[in-house]
């Protein structure tokens, strides 16, 4: 009897110290919200929204996807709808193995032209022949978070930010060129070389924020720097409101308030996760 006491006491003091360590781990929370609204420019001269949103979730993997397709371009609406989907789905399957190899700088470029081949071969499969691919030209903002780890990407204008305690961060600014209203697609020579990568932990709440460049232009405050208090609204909501109340609440803002700011299309996609560290 006294063995098989002993035997117990060693499994209780077994599942005390496996619910000890487990109870030492941050558990994280996600809330997200994204809009695309059609530009007045493209409203008057009948042209679809050329901005086009991803999100995918699986398990602790959470990827948002922004894609601003070219003005010059005929069909770029399409091509940017593609390459979200397919960015999405290869940030789901390789962000381990991307989280590992940035690690080692020599490896970005790699990465970032396996990236752009990707794109370019996702809409050569669905363009007709006679098209060129040039004509599905877009921009690329992505962010992938698991648990407590992140990769972001940027390719062309618009813009990522990062709010982790009272102010917004920019943590990718535009990537215009040297003229006006011109930047960098997945289809440009040289996409490749102006594409930035960049990882980082999370370890207190975080909320990142994709935006084109019209939602750009619309709340971020060139002259001082700073993101201007509708965002933070937008991220208070996505926090603390139901997701589809404040959708809603956000595209009527973006109606109201943004159009008298840009012509162009205006897309703003907020990914929110809130970490609960383990008691001391």
């Amino acid at each position: 009897m006294s063995k098989l006491f002993e035997i117990f006491k060693h499994e209780i003091a077994a599942a005390s110290l496996f619910f000890q360590k487990k109870n030492k781990v941050s558990s994280y929370s996600y809330r997200k919200n994204y809009n695309s609204l059609r530009g007045v420019a493209h409203v008057n001269n009948k042209i679809p929204c050329q901005d086009k949103t991803y999100y995918l979730k699986n398990d602790h993997l959470h990827v948002m996807v922004l894609a601003d397709g070219a003005g010059s371009a005929k069909f770029s609406e399409i091509g940017a709808k593609v390459v979200t989907k397919a960015i999405a789905n290869y940030l789901n399957k390789s962000f381990h193995q991307l989280d590992t190899d940035l690690k080692n700088w020599w490896k970005r470029e790699s990465i970032k032209k396996d990236i752009i081949k990707l794109m370019r071969n996702e809409v050569n499969e669905i363009k007709p022949k006679k098209n060129s691919l040039s004509d599905y030209a877009s921009t690329l903002l992505f962010v992938a978070t698991y648990k407590n780890k992140y990769i972001l990407g940027h390719l062309g204008d618009g813009a990522i930010g990062l709010k982790k305690d009272k102010e917004i961060e920019l943590l990718s600014a535009p990537d215009n060129g040297e003229t006006a209203n011109t930047t960098f697609f997945y289809t440009s020579s040289n996409a490749v070389n102006r594409m930035r990568l960049m990882k980082g932990k999370i370890d207190e709440d975080s909320t990142f924020v994709l935006m084109s460049d019209g939602a750009f232009e619309c709340i971020y405050n060139k002259s001082d720097r700073k993101f201007t208090n509708a965002i933070y609204r937008f991220i208070d909501w996505t926090k603390e409101e139901d997701e589809k109340e404040v959708s809603a609440a956000i595209l009527k803002n973006i109606k109201n308030y943004f159009v008298d700011k840009t012509t162009d299309d205006i897309s703003l996609s907020i990914l929110d996760i809130g970490v609960e560290k383990p008691k001391k």
